[in-house]
């Protein structure tokens, strides 16, 4: 009998590489690129399904996540964020859900809208925003993703998260690295949100959590986020203490609320419950980082 094998979209990424570099048994692991696996086309993603027999679970970390380039695409179907974020996730259920594959999708809090209508920090449980006028359109396609997953694979397991931040990870600027950087380049800091409320992702934690999602393969939603709600500012003045052993260079702002959620973040207390893993605060998770670091 062949052992059964985990297939992972968007290996490549800051999430997904750091999975299968500290996965315990990289054989089980089945990564793949985009010329023998395309989630956009549903001809591609049959093929490899057919190729593939032995396939027991999923986790799709496969996303458009940029941001910003997102929402110049914003109402349109046909762009590559909604392809790859919404058809795309289609594309693969459609394949697995007559087999009984594990599926673990990867989410964002930003299917919230985090504002004063309906503010954050938000539970396992919170309804997921449908109002496309009030989530950007990267949260919106995500929000559709979601709602595919739960509607379609009852048994699905959601895996949110929230600014993930990594040790090292070449081809992308975590959210610490994008603002060290920033700083490192220009030689100051645009002010830094003293009034948003959000909370960090540790991606070593993010693995620990996709572990005990692999191992008892339990249903719902869950949460990978630091144990605290805190704000950009706190962050940043504990990052630059690391960093430079000062933060005056870190000045306060306040957030623009027609480009970013204020009220926001993910709370994990049913998580942890239900997966036994500890999620540190966001204090810890820059020091853990950073703490050794000095310039």
């Amino acid at each position: 009998m062949k052992p059964e094998k985990i297939l992972v979209t968007g290996a490549s990424g800051m999430v997904g590489s750091r999975f299968v570099e500290t996965f315990e048994v990289p054989a089980k692991l089945l990564t793949t690129d985009r010329d023998v696996f395309d989630l956009t086309r549903t001809e591609s993603v049959a093929a490899y399904f057919s190729d593939h027999p032995d396939i027991a679970a999923v986790i799709n970390l496969a996303a458009y996540t940029n941001v910003s380039e997102a929402q110049k695409q914003k109402g349109d179907k046909n762009s590559l964020c909604y392809q790859l974020n919404v058809v795309g996730t289609q594309n693969l259920i459609d394949q697995i859900r007559d087999k009984g594959i594990y599926l673990i999708h990867i989410s964002t809090d930003m299917v919230f809208p985090g504002d004063a209508a309906d503010p954050g920090p938000y539970a396992e449980d919170h309804p997921v925003e449908a109002d496309k006028n009030r989530l950007t359109w990267y949260g919106y396609t995500k929000a559709l993703a979601e709602r595919i997953a739960t509607s379609t694979l009852p048994s699905a397991a959601i895996l949110r998260l929230i600014y993930p931040v990594v040790a090292k990870y070449d081809l992308k600027l975590d959210y610490l690295r994008a603002l060290l950087g920033y700083y490192e380049k220009n030689h100051f800091l645009y002010p830094i949100f003293t009034d948003q409320h959000m909370n960090i992702s540790a991606v070593d934690e993010i693995c620990l959590a996709l572990n005990q999602l692999l191992a008892h393969r339990p249903s719902g939603v869950f949460h990978a986020g630091s144990s605290d709600i805190t704000t950009p500012y706190q962050i940043m003045t504990q990052l630059f203490d690391l960093v430079y052993g000062n933060h005056d260079p870190v000045k306060p702002g306040t957030v623009d609320t027609t480009r970013y959620p204020q009220f926001g973040g993910l709370l994990n207390q049913e998580t942890e419950k239900h997966l036994g893993v500890h999620f540190s605060s966001s204090e810890e998770i820059v020091t853990h980082l950073y703490g050794g670091l000095k310039k």
